[in-house]
């Protein structure tokens, strides 16, 4: 059963109810995670997050964030413009979800509030 569901561009991200997450879509730039950029016709699980507990998902236009039950923030796609918090020069996709240390770049006294994955960019909202 699914509990929820987000839609970017072309692909498509399922939590079922007991946090599993599953993908399908157009892939050319890695946007469904799975390490290859072949496109996916049915929704697959995401081996990468298969021992998480996945409770948000959000879509950007070609990226992605999946936020745990332990708060931790995966991102996973485009990244031309860094928006999967990515800054290697040469890092055009990142093919898995990725971990977000959010800590080294917020600071330690800062909470975030929400996340907001667009276009080329991702927003993150916080207070202290």
């Amino acid at each position: 059963q699914n509990e929820r569901i987000a839609a970017g561009q072309y692909h498509s991200l399922i939590v079922s109810r007991t946090g599993q997450l599953r993908v399908f879509g157009w892939n050319e730039f890695y946007q469904c995670g799975t390490d290859t950029d072949a496109n996916i016709y049915s929704p697959q699980i995401n081996l990468t997050l298969a021992d998480r507990y996945v409770t948000r998902i959000k879509c950007g236009f070609n990226h992605n964030v999946a936020i745990t039950a332990n708060n931790e923030y995966y991102l996973w796609g485009h990244n031309r413009y860094h928006q999967c918090m990515v800054y290697d020069a040469d890092q055009k996709y990142v093919h898995v979800p990725t971990k977000w240390h959010y800590r080294n770049e917020i600071g330690p006294r800062r909470k975030i509030i929400d996340i907001y994955p667009g276009w080329c960019e991702t927003r993150v909202v916080t207070i202290n």
